[in-house]
């Protein structure tokens, strides 16, 4: 008899003495209750696990004359998040709303197994005049007790569902260690009864194409756009396609027939929120050559390139020419950059430096010029027309990589040019790999060289439109009137202005290298009143307004 309450009646014949248990049940007339039954999986004895609780808590309600039922709600998720828990949302409104007196709860861990939100929860709802009683616990909230042995009970179950969810942590990384990768579905892929990963050809040709598309210069909106003109079926069985799903693609090492696991991790076991693993917290696993691949890893290698030199996240886009430009004066790579406001629209390239420090403090050390993306795209384009199409057939017919070059460009002469030019006139990336091994200029940016990989070197003069265009134009003022190499322009205090602007931006423009360990070196270039870079030193001096 250990454990229960009893109590004599009042109304017995005298010397006689009856005893009943007292009921952990609130002992309430014409209630409305209402019953909360959760299990955190899909598995089918945690769907009998909840059947069996549905089936208890209509046959309690029943027994009751007192009490009639104001509804059963059920979750199948995970207990320490309110968020995806629709039924104990449900619950709760109902519970705003005046309909529910009662709410029967298993156990303190079916209610939640986050200490806060158990308190929360059970305290809004005794403000309301609901009591909540956990039968399993024999705790009724109407109690004046209970709230002590309900934080403590909450306590044990947050506790629980830490420990669990470590113990589940540290099988996935055994997993992962032991090269079993997880299962995730993949547009392209399929997964077989036994375990295999194989190629689904119809969306296999879709990502093929997304693949060159990009590769040739196409942005993601463009190719958004040519998949759903084609009414191309998405993983999720619709026609609306999304740039950023197309990032994603881009992206997936899975594609070349690699898996890398745990890409992101949960980051505690109460909020459950996934994080990017960039700062490698927790271990990575690669596994090379896993399942058959779809697009072949050269042309992996390039989007992956491109998809850097077009990161606005770095700092600025760095596509198409980065590699491929190299300063007159020292020999140096190229970066590019745009002048703040209304001063130009047109993206301009000038000399990065020397690299090898954390922010390039030499890079000023060369003549602060810049020469505007344009007046380079239409001098490469003349360049390109005027190739000796005789002598490149006649190095093609030889072997190695001069031939494939020659090759290559031959077949981009004889085909479409809208597949290797971009919207602002620029060559794509596949073009200047396949046959530029670098551009250049004369020290007077008069004339653009080009060297191409199959040995033939091109010159061609460049058209400037203003004399002030030119990167080495001379501004003098004299007899009351600006000058550029000696000749009287007008608008001269605005030219004037801008060519200030433009010396003083290049010299503070802020360069960081890339560490070691990332697999594509390129620079992120900031401009100068940026946050974003990771200099302690002093901030570049301000433009004049």
């Amino acid at each position: 008899m250990e454990g229960h309450t009893y109590q004599a009646t009042g109304n017995t014949p005298v010397g006689v003495r009856r005893l009943y248990r007292e009921s952990a049940l609130p002992q309430v007339r014409a209630k409305r209750v209402a019953a909360y039954c959760r299990v955190s999986t899909e598995l089918e004895q945690q769907q009998s696990s909840l059947t069996t609780q549905m089936e208890a808590f209509n046959d309690m309600i029943a027994r009751h004359a007192d009490w009639e039922l104001a509804g059963i709600y059920t979750d199948e998720e995970t207990g320490t998040s309110r968020r995806n828990r629709d039924g104990f949302n449900s619950l709760m409104a109902d519970a705003e709303a005046g309909k529910i007196d009662i709410i029967l709860v298993k156990s303190v861990q079916r209610f939640a197994r986050n200490t806060v939100d158990t308190l929360t929860a059970t305290r809004r709802l005794k403000a309301l005049g609901v009591s909540v009683f956990f039968e399993r616990d024999n705790i009724n909230t109407s109690q004046a007790t209970s709230e002590l042995y309900l934080t403590l009970m909450a306590a044990v179950a947050q506790e629980e569902s830490h420990s669990l969810s470590e113990n589940m942590k540290w099988g996935i990384r055994k997993r992962f260690a032991a090269g079993i990768p997880k299962w995730a579905a993949t547009y392209g892929y399929r997964k077989t009864e036994e375990g295999d990963w194989v190629i689904e050809e119809n969306e296999a040709k879709q990502v093929r194409r997304i693949f060159d598309m990009y590769k040739n210069g196409s942005g993601l909106p463009s190719i958004v756009t040519a998949l759903e003109q084609d009414g191309v079926i998405t993983q999720m069985g619709g026609t609306k396609w999304y740039p950023h799903t197309l990032a994603t693609m881009l992206k997936n090492e899975k594609y070349i027939g690699d898996v890398r696991m745990q890409k992101d991790y949960t980051a505690d076991h109460l909020s459950h929120r996934r994080v990017k693993n960039r700062d490698l917290l927790v271990p990575q696993y690669y596994i090379r050559d896993h399942h058959p691949s779809i697009i072949d890893r050269e042309t992996f290698a390039v989007v992956q390139r491109i998809a850097l030199l077009c990161d606005p996240h770095r700092g600025s886009t760095q596509y198409p020419y980065y590699g491929f430009l190299r300063c007159p004066h020292c020999g140096q790579l190229m970066i590019r950059f745009q002048l703040p406001g209304h001063f130009s629209k047109e993206k301009d390239w000038t000399c990065g430096g020397a690299a090898g420090h954390e922010k390039r403090g030499d890079r000023t050390s060369c003549i602060p010029q810049s020469i505007s993306e344009g007046y380079i795209h239409e001098a490469f384009w003349q360049t390109f027309d005027d190739l000796d199409e005789d002598g490149l057939l006649a190095i093609s017919h030889s072997s190695g990589d001069m031939a494939e070059g020659a090759r290559f460009a031959l077949e981009a002469r004889g085909c479409d040019r809208s597949g290797l030019v971009g919207k602002r006139n620029e060559p794509s990336y596949h073009l200047l790999v396949k046959t530029v091994k670098g551009i250049s200029f004369t020290e007077d940016y008069r004339t653009l060289l080009v060297t191409w990989n199959f040995g033939v070197v091109s010159r061609i003069d460049i058209g400037y439109q203003r004399p002030w265009h030119r990167p080495t134009s001379v501004l003098t003022y004299s007899g009351g009137r600006f000058r550029i190499d000696c000749k009287p322009i007008v608008s001269g205090k605005q030219v004037a202005t801008s060519l200030k602007v433009r010396i003083l931006y290049i010299d503070a423009i802020r360069i960081v290298d890339p560490s070691d360990d990332d697999e594509v070196q390129i620079p992120n270039v900031y401009p100068p009143l940026s946050k974003k870079h990771n200099s302690n030193e002093e901030d570049p001096c301000e433009l004049p307004g």
